[in-house]
């Protein structure tokens, strides 16, 4: 049995849109068209993989378990053609990078001069997001590496390798003039009088900041405001009461020019680890290889 690309575009705009006349749209065929090359996957594989519905599609089980391995197959053949384009002139080629914050504004853009400088004609995306999203555009494909810290990926997980970057300095940050920072030593409890916003609860980042109050026999903060976005966090640090946790690089300018400061004595600040994330079956392509070298240099300059 061989998945032609043709039905593989099909099945995953059926699986995105749920609806043959969206997904029809999307791929520019007709609605008959469609339901005949979705026929033929589902002949091939021999199972159903949507069930009909008045309103629309909905996805089997076999569909379901199918998909993770049809993104990767079309993102692999849309890869091998851009590879092939890169060999007919070797100074040019195309790489995405999914990045964590911390290396997004410091590792990622050194590393990116350096390539771009032996490369020219090298076109790249950056994809900044917090890790659990950048693993799931990973395994789709749509990524060709990632640098983030933990992201409930093992050494023998079945798709996705890692391997130790660099690590990131993390502590707690309020503005300067925050009511905190009193001519007085500040004490851990006294962080919990005030408004915390954080990432939301579950991320890796909780697990450090709840075991330094905790060492110090004290419940670690609640947050006021949860959030996915950096930017809200660091706005909300430095334009208010609002206290949060977050890497020394995602408020590098405010530190520089004083705006924020650090409510932990340098010794109380926590390093996470950063890992180089690839799909442990996919081609890395000439562009990734000389991006993941430039990486590793560029980690040995930046201090995080």
């Amino acid at each position: 049995m061989t998945l032609d690309r043709r039905q593989l575009n099909a099945f995953l705009a059926v699986c995105e849109y749920r609806t043959l006349g969206m997904a029809s749209q999307k791929l520019n065929l007709t609605q008959p068209a469609l339901s005949r090359t979705i026929r033929l996957l589902e002949t091939e594989v021999g199972v159903p993989l949507f069930e009909r519905h008045p309103l629309g599609m909905e996805m089997t089980a076999y569909a379901r378990a199918l998909r993770p391995y049809a993104e990767r197959l079309v993102s692999e053949g849309r890869r091998a053609f851009e590879e092939i384009r890169a060999m007919r002139n070797l100074r040019k080629g195309y790489v995405r990078i999914g990045a964590v914050t911390s290396v997004a504004s410091s590792v990622v853009p050194l590393a990116l001069q350096r390539l771009l400088r032996r490369l020219p004609g090298l076109e790249a995306d950056i994809v900044e997001d917090l890790g659990d999203r950048l693993r799931v555009e990973l395994s789709k494909g749509t990524i060709d590496v990632v640098i983030a810290g933990e992201i409930g990926v093992q050494d023998s997980d079945e798709f996705i390798t890692r391997t130790p970057l660099t690590k990131d300095t993390w502590s707690i940050f309020a503005r300067t003039g925050h009511p905190c920072f009193a001519d007085r030593k500040l004490e851990l409890g006294e962080l919990l009088a005030y408004p915390w916003v954080t990432l939301p609860l579950g991320h890796p980042m909780h697990e450090p900041l709840r075991d330094i109050f905790r060492a110090s026999g004290i419940e670690p903060p609640k947050p006021t405001i949860s959030t996915r976005s950096i930017s809200a966090m660091r706005s909300l640090v430095a334009t208010g009461d609002f206290i949060s946790c977050m890497p020394k690089t995602m408020v590098a300018w405010e530190l520089r020019h004083a705006s924020i400061r650090s409510a932990l004595a340098p010794e109380q600040m926590w390093k996470r680890q950063l890992f180089l994330y690839l799909r442990r079956n996919g081609q890395v392509s000439l562009a990734t290889k000389a991006l993941i070298g430039d990486l590793q240099s560029a980690v040995e300059q930046e201090d995080l």
